[in-house]
């Protein structure tokens, strides 16, 4: 009796002693865990799981976009690009690592550096909006006038954004401001606005369009003040909403 009770303790002893050690989880598991905890926003808990990871399996590149992105997530951007780096280094047919890549470049305004992974995660995934509206944005930032017009009308026909006014806008501000080209221009922003008749900033770039570069004052009137009626309860457009008004002034 004496020493089954003494085998009891040790084998107590023994599940203590595990338990401080940590539990011993598979690459599998613990990639589960970190993202399960990502997708709920606990981006520490997350990363602790990313690095046990990645100190299991070192040449993992789930686990090493995994920690990218918790890295990112807690305030550690030049580490994550510095993982997410190592990741595209292992395997370059990986279009999470390469869109990571690009983006985190991006954020960082190296608009030169994120076209290369952009470019490679759009190779892999052709379809995929995320990297296109990287690139675009950047072709603008880089006053590639040509890149813009390709990466916006790419995504534009794209059967999601088919009926989305963004790149339609986007392209006709950029006719608007780089190519001064005021015809294209006003079709692409006609034809954004009505899609989406109730998007303010889209009115805006009408009004900013008869108003700046057709000198219609009166039309620039109308969509001003249109713009103001609609924006009247939105606190987030109050510098912009004063901008107009100081506009209207002397337009009148």
């Amino acid at each position: 009796m004496k020493k089954r009770f003494c085998l009891m303790l040790a084998f107590s002893a023994l599940l203590i002693l595990s338990a401080c050690r940590g539990e011993k989880l598979s690459i599998d598991d613990l990639l589960d865990r970190g993202t399960a905890a990502a997708q709920n926003g606990d981006w520490e808990k997350a990363r602790e799981y990313a690095k046990r990871a990645v100190k299991l399996v070192p040449s993992n590149v789930n686990a090493l976009v995994l920690n990218a992105l918790a890295l990112e997530n807690t305030g550690d951007p030049d580490g994550a690009l510095d993982e997410v780096s190592k990741a595209v280094s292992i395997d370059e047919a990986n279009y999470f690592a390469q869109y990571t890549k690009g983006r985190l470049l991006y954020e960082k305004k190296k608009y030169d550096s994120c076209v290369a992974p952009l470019r490679a995660a759009l190779t892999l995934r052709p379809n995929a909006p995320d990297p296109l509206i990287l690139l675009a944005q950047a072709a603008v930032m880089l006053q590639n006038g040509q890149d813009v017009r390709i990466y916006y009308s790419r995504l534009a026909r794209i059967p999601q954004f088919a009926r989305n006014p963004v790149p339609w806008s986007e392209l006709g501000m950029y006719y608007l401001f780089s190519e001064r080209n005021a015809p294209k221009a006003k079709d692409y922003l006609n034809y954004a606005y009505s899609l989406r008749r109730d998007n303010p900033t889209l009115l805006l770039n009408l009004a900013i369009y008869f108003d700046v570069h057709m000198n219609n004052k009166a039309e620039a009137r109308k969509l001003y003040t249109r713009f103001l009626n609609m924006t009247q309860r939105n606190s987030s457009m109050s510098q912009t909403r004063a901008a107009v008004e100081k506009r209207l002034k002397v337009l009148k």
